[in-house]
């Protein structure tokens, strides 16, 4: 596993957690939300990734400075096939969505 080298890597703190399932699996999860930050994210380029540890759980979320998600698509967005891209599948937030749940 790599961190794809379209994207600069800038680590400002590092916490320590267990996660227990495929790390393939979720690897593929978070490069997929990460992608889709970078292609959406705004011209800005910047890019957060941020874990928050609570007593039972990690939340790891991902955030970038693009204009948002407009209203009458955040319901769809990760729905089988959706897509507002002419060349995306409507597929990525969906499976990495349910690679999460796996």
């Amino acid at each position: 596993m790599r961190w794809p080298q379209c994207l600069p890597a800038f680590v400002v703190a590092v916490h320590r957690c267990v996660v227990h399932g495929d790390p393939d699996l979720l690897w593929s999860a978070l490069e997929n939300v990460v992608r889709n930050a970078v292609r959406h994210g705004g011209s800005g380029g910047s890019i957060s990734i941020v874990l928050q540890l609570d007593a039972q759980w990690a939340h790891l979320d991902v955030l970038d400075r693009g204009p948002g998600i407009a209203e009458g698509v955040v319901a769809q967005l990760f729905r089988p096939f959706f897509t507002t891209s002419e060349h995306g599948t409507g597929l990525g937030l969906y499976i990495a969505r349910e690679l999460c749940r796996a």
